[in-house]
Order: C-alpha cells, then structure tokens, then sequence
C-alpha cells in the first residue's frame, strides 16, 4: 500500500487500485500545486523507476511553477478492467504529457503468457499491444497513443482481449 497519508489528508482524489493519488501523466494530483510520484503513486517499483518518476514530477513541478499550476479539469481517466488491477497514470493530463518514460505501468491479477491489451475509448481502439501477463510484475504500455484520445470522449479503458 502507498505510503498516501500526507496526500489523502490534503483531499487528493485516492485511486481504489493502485490504492495512491489519482495522477495524471505529468504526476500532477486533483489537488493544485500538489504532484506524486514513485511508490506514492503505486507501491512495489524499484528505486531506479521510482527516481525516474520523480525527475519527471521536478520537471512538471518546474513548468507549474514557471507557466502556472496546470489545469485540475480537462483531464481524462485512464481506467482498467479485470484482470487488469490498476494502471498508473490513471488520468492524461490535459497538455497530453506523456507520461514517465513514455509508458503507462500496469498491474494483472493473473497469468498469461500471449494477452493482447487493447486501448480503447467509446469503442474505438486507440491501441493493440501484445504482452505476457504476470500478478506481481509491471507490465509496461507504451503511450504513443495518447494523442488519438479525445478529451472530450470520456474515459479510456485498457483490457484483455485474450490470447493471440
């Protein structure tokens, strides 16, 4: 479990998955002025993830401070459907940040050797990607089709498709 005291008492909007803040691709929270990154956003990463997470929060941390905080509305949830668990980010930022290192983490609640994960928003894929599925290990999506999602069309959902 995310060590997410100091960012529930400050209001930030909690992710039932991943159990942290709910955070956009530039790690900003529903909270202005307040980011998260690393093991506060989903528990269990390395140190080496979790520090690269964190270079991305200082460089939204920086522009925030530079341009103003970004927008807390215009965001996108980014939900997932089992047996997927959680998926962090789980909002795309409004400025369609990618997100730390290009990829979206996810976590499987089961096994599966060939799954193709599919992305999709009101029933349009947006992207297929094939990956093995193992409970307990990251399992990394590539964001390169953040700009095929409309802001204005609600949620996208990642899911198992199966086998292929």
């Amino acid at each position: 479990i995310p060590d997410h005291e100091l960012a529930r008492l400050a209001g930030a909007a909690m992710d039932p998955g991943t159990r942290g803040p709910v955070v956009d691709t530039a790690l900003a929270t529903s909270v202005p002025h307040v980011f998260a990154a690393g093991n506060l956003v989903h528990a269990a990463e390395t140190a080496d993830i979790a520090a690269l997470a964190g270079r991305h929060a200082a460089r939204s941390i920086s522009a925030a401070l530079r341009d103003g905080p970004p927008p807390t509305t215009g965001t996108v949830p980014v939900r997932v459907t089992a047996p997927l668990a959680w998926i962090a980010p789980n909002a795309i930022s409004s400025a369609r940040t990618p997100p730390p290192g290009g990829r979206f983490v996810l976590r499987s609640e089961v096994f599966a050797r060939r799954a193709r994960l599919e992305v999709e928003q009101q029933g349009r894929v947006l992207a297929s990607a094939r990956s093995r599925l193992v409970p307990g290990r990251p399992i990394h999506l590539d964001a390169s089709w953040l700009p095929r999602a409309d802001p204005a069309a609600g949620p996208v959902r990642v899911l198992v498709r199966g086998p292929s």
